[in-house]
């Protein structure tokens, strides 16, 4: 059957579905957070309302991808697709998209990082890490089979919690729950530094911890050098751009200069190694550990890994997958 004149449906309006449009005639977009009738020009219509026997293109990727292609499943719609064996039968549809980046990047890095499964200090952290690794190299959405969507449980391990952290450095703080949390973790903490760019942000953080003493709120991001740079957007999305934006100050993780055990947590929206860079007196000393997102960039697992390894200081590797999507990875050098 000539592809270009297959119907089907897609869920989820993300930034693969204006390319379906081109390879196939969408019936329908099933968004069930959008309260628009129509998306691209194409009815935004209820799962109800599609025979079980229509084929339904899966685009949802972030954090819910194994979550939504078992519930379509087990809702009996068995002509379910992933979008990842989309991308796979048209890799040039796709080419500008962050799966097929990922996969591409893969490619290049698959046996690299293979090579570091050994360097992994427990043994769910090498078959997560695996996972991870397979998912991304092949798009098949069964290696994430065996996530749970576990966003709001990032960073406090069992071995992290061993640790007696006196301060924390929340690079990225959004609304401050991983802040809040590290305080309740760590009672006896002696400081506690979160940088947020974002205007809106910082008043959910201020919300969220101004009961708590010892808390700085510093309006900067954190980068490679001291200095100014430009950020745009709000909420999760928030980032540092070439142009546009405004101008906020850039601080150094080394800038602050902390003389005790110290977590270094870091999701910042594919920064994570500008300011890594940033780091080279904290990665040499040993009071210092990082939590760090690992999946903003096609190459962050290895680039990240690799400064690591660097270190002169042997920190014990760790690596935790919090959903059922390619997204929300942390690398934890402890």
């Amino acid at each position: 059957m000539n592809r270009l004149k297959e119907e089907v449906y897609v869920f989820g309006n993300t930034e693969y579905t204006p390319h379906l449009k081109t390879i196939y005639t969408v019936k329908g977009i099933i968004d069930e957070q959008n309260p628009n009738t129509s998306i691209w020009g194409i009815p935004n219509i209820s799962l109800c309302d599609i025979s079980k026997s229509e084929k339904i293109i899966n685009t949802v990727n972030n954090s819910r991808a194994y979550q939504v292609q078992k519930r379509l499943i087990d809702d009996g719609f068995t002509k379910t697709i992933f979008i990842g064996d989309i991308i796979n039968e048209y890799p040039a549809e796709f080419e500008s998209t962050f799966l097929t980046q990922a996969q591409s990047a893969m490619r290049i890095d698959y046996e690299a990082l293979l090579h570091n499964l050994d360097n992994f200090s427990d043994d769910l952290s090498k078959e997560e890490f695996k996972n991870i690794l397979d998912f991304r190299l092949t798009l098949k959405i069964d290696h994430l089979s065996a996530f749970k969507v576990k966003i709001n449980q990032q960073y406090y391990e069992d071995f992290l919690l061993k640790c007696d952290f006196k301060a924390l450095i929340d690079g990225g703080a959004y609304d401050g729950e991983d802040s809040k949390r590290f305080i309740e973790f760590f009672p006896s903490y002696k400081q506690v530094i979160v940088l947020e760019p974002s205007d809106s942000n910082r008043l959910l953080v201020g919300r969220k911890l101004h009961n708590y003493p010892n808390v700085h709120i510093i309006k900067a991001c954190l980068g490679e050098s001291n200095g100014y740079i430009r950020f745009d957007g709000e909420g999760t999305s928030a980032k540092t751009v070439l142009e546009g934006g405004v101008k906020v100050e850039q601080r150094t993780i080394d800038s602050f200069e902390i003389d005790q055990r110290t977590l270094v947590k870091l999701d910042i929206e594919g920064a994570e190694m500008a300011a890594l860079k940033g780091a080279s007196k904290a990665f040499e000393n040993p009071d210092y550990s990082f939590a760090i997102s690992a999946y903003h960039l096609p190459h962050d697992l290895l680039n990240i890994l690799k400064l690591f390894k660097s270190s002169l200081v042997k920190r014990k590797l760790y690596f935790r997958h919090y959903s059922g999507g390619i997204c929300e990875s942390v690398l934890f050098a402890i």
